[in-house]
């Protein structure tokens, strides 16, 4: 599923996520990528809970059975 620009996902088990990647051509960009837990049925910005951000380098956990997006500014 995809909203407002992000990839919106749920899973059937736990994960803990290690990294995203993405190819851009010629490796000239920088890109942030932020994972966001939306525990409300509907999906806003006064909902969504930051799990984990590219400027920090932890590793995230999804939860089972709840929404999440992973949002990427190039």
């Amino acid at each position: 599923m995809q909203a407002n620009g992000g990839l919106v996902f749920k899973t059937d088990r736990d994960v803990r996520l290690i990294g995203v990647g993405f190819h851009l051509g010629e490796g000239m960009n920088t890109v942030r990528v932020n994972l966001f837990r939306l525990p409300c049925l509907e999906a806003d910005e006064n909902c969504a809970e930051e799990v984990a951000s590219s400027a920090a380098e932890t590793i995230a956990l999804v939860q089972v059975d709840i929404w999440h997006t992973l949002t990427a500014t190039i």
